[in-house]
């Protein structure tokens, strides 16, 4: 069985930086008590696109934000995915992740 999610509590690890502990242990929480997802894919465009996208961030902000998606991804080995490809080849990364993580569990 399968369940497609855009997002996930483990997001909280990629918040700002933070001193606060309140903040910090929510994200100790979120990141370490609740289930963790058996696969992990990013879809990654260029921070320009992103924020033409959702314009009510600022674009430091949508760059940051998204190095340290890519620095999880990293962290943890998630796949990376290039959506300003094809949609079919979006499709096809997003597919071969998922088969390839299939193929490890057996």
């Amino acid at each position: 069985e399968s369940v497609a999610l855009d997002r996930h509590p483990l997001e909280a690890m990629i918040g700002p930086p933070t001193t606060s502990r309140v903040t910090l242990a929510r994200r100790w929480i979120l990141a370490h008590v609740l289930p963790q997802p058996d696969l992990v894919v990013v879809l990654m465009a260029p921070a320009e696109v992103l924020h033409r996208r959702k314009p009510e961030h600022g674009l430091e902000e949508v760059r940051a934000k998204r190095a340290r998606y890519l620095e999880l991804a990293h962290q943890r080995g998630y796949p990376v995915v290039d959506t300003t490809a094809a949609p079919t080849e979006v499709v096809a990364a997003i597919e071969r992740a998922i088969h390839e993580r299939r193929a490890t569990r057996r």
